[in-house]
């Protein structure tokens, strides 16, 4: 939410043969730049082939300055402009430790990285494989994700804690105490080796921005 995307929506048989005009209704403040109609013929020959993860590191990085453009939802983030503190507080409980993250990547098995404000993930994949493109062909690039998110909201079901952790059968979260995991074994392996960092959420050093001052 906030940040600029493209959202795509299939129509395909969705509309009424002949249909020139659309309405769309949202209760959320949101800016468009443009909307396009993809009306390409199926059948176009499509090649998917993965780049391997070769690396994922998880550490501090603190927080980029913020760039607003026209209008004020047009955010962008400069990232080599970063200040080791900010106004973002910390959910209390156990994070993943930082360093070599990218065994707990590799699928949805519900093994996450999980981190906080002012951390990152930095990840390396190996294009080596990618084959020569045909001519007249483009290549675009996709990166999929999978993994949850929780907000220090006071609305928000256990929002000051990390735990209880999520996970993809789990049903609804906050889920009842009777909703197991599906491999207690393995989940609590991964605590144990991975999520060894704990975070009291009492506080940072400063809630300001405080970046490096540029030299002449």
């Amino acid at each position: 939410a906030g940040l600029a995307r493209t959202m795509v929506a299939d129509l395909t048989g969705r509309l009424p043969a002949g249909t020139r005009r659309l309405r769309i209704v949202t209760n959320l403040k949101i800016y468009w730049d443009q909307i396009l109609i993809d009306t390409t013929e199926a059948g176009i020959p499509v090649r998917l082939t993965e780049a391997p993860l070769v690396e994922a590191t998880l550490g501090f990085r603190g927080y980029p300055r913020e760039v607003r453009g026209a209008p004020p939802a047009d955010i962008r983030y400069n990232y080599d402009e970063v200040s080791r503190t900010g106004p973002y507080a910390r959910a209390s409980g156990n994070y993943t430790r930082y360093g070599d993250v990218r065994t707990l990547l590799g699928g949805a098995d519900d093994r996450f990285a999980v981190f906080g404000s002012g951390e990152e993930v930095a990840l390396e994949f190996d294009p080596a494989g990618l084959p020569r493109l045909p001519p007249d062909w483009k290549r675009d690039y996709f990166f999929y994700v999978d993994g949850f998110s929780k907000d220090m909201d006071f609305y928000a079901a256990h929002a000051y804690t990390v735990e209880p952790l999520p996970f993809h059968t789990m049903g609804r979260y906050p889920y009842p105490d009777t909703t197991r995991h599906p491999d207690e074994r393995l989940f609590l392996d991964y605590l144990l080796d991975f999520n060894t960092r704990l975070d009291s959420g009492r506080g940072v050093p400063s809630y300001r921005f405080d970046f490096p001052t540029k030299r002449r």
